[in-house]
């Protein structure tokens, strides 16, 4: 089975009923499992990636990252595990950029109307932010679904900076990720992506002073 049932899940199932009339026993021989509701799920997020689609969100051109960020939006959950390894990626790599910290929620009822907040918020041009960072950490396809919202969508698409997605695990690909103009496997690798490399900085510095105090 391509998914195995915890005590007290909720699943569907599909297979056959079979009675041993001798013994009076039923059984029931499955032959597929899946989470309750996730098969709706997958069918109105198809239905929600074609309607997008169809309003150019996903073919737009994608913006580069800026290689020397000053500041750098996130949006993120107050004390998740996202937030903690952007915050951490970027203090190692990057320790002299600054970061704005715009929290939202990850699931629920307030995720979408706080993230598309926080969005509008960190890409307000009085911040002086350079790129925005959209992180959250794995979770089911129902905890994530916020981010397959068509509002939120629109606003990543519609957003004046460069917008680096970070939802989820690698195998989890989202719709906001479908409109950014970078997508991470994870918040890490998008702190990753949206941040220069103090050692290889360093190394590149130190070779090019060699080569003009060669001349």
């Amino acid at each position: 089975l391509s998914h195995l049932p915890r005590a007290g899940e909720r699943v569907v199932v599909k297979g056959s009923l079979n009675v041993y009339v001798a013994g009076g026993s039923l059984t029931l021989a499955v032959t597929h499992c899946e989470p309750a509701g996730q098969g709706d799920l997958q069918a109105r997020l198809r239905a929600l990636e074609a309607q997008l689609r169809a309003e150019g969100l996903f073919d737009r051109p994608k913006r580069p990252l800026p290689p020397l960020p000053r500041r750098l939006g996130v949006v993120a959950a107050l004390g998740g595990a996202a937030l903690r390894d952007v915050l951490e990626v970027t203090a190692r790599r990057a320790p002299g950029v600054h970061l704005l910290v715009a929290p939202a929620a990850a699931q629920g009822e307030r995720c979408v109307p706080e993230n598309l907040m926080a969005l509008q918020e960190v890409s307000d041009p009085y911040w002086g932010c350079d790129a925005v960072l959209l992180v959250r950490g794995g979770g089911s396809l129902e905890d994530l679904w916020g981010f397959n919202d068509p509002d939120l969508v629109r606003a990543v698409a519609a957003c004046p900076l460069p917008v680096v997605t970070g939802v989820g695990h690698e195998i989890d690909v989202t719709l906001v990720d479908l409109a950014a103009d970078r997508r991470a496997a994870t918040p890490s690798q998008a702190a990753e992506l949206a941040t220069p490399d103090r050692a290889r900085l360093q190394s590149e510095l130190r070779r090019r002073l060699e080569a003009l105090q060669a001349r």
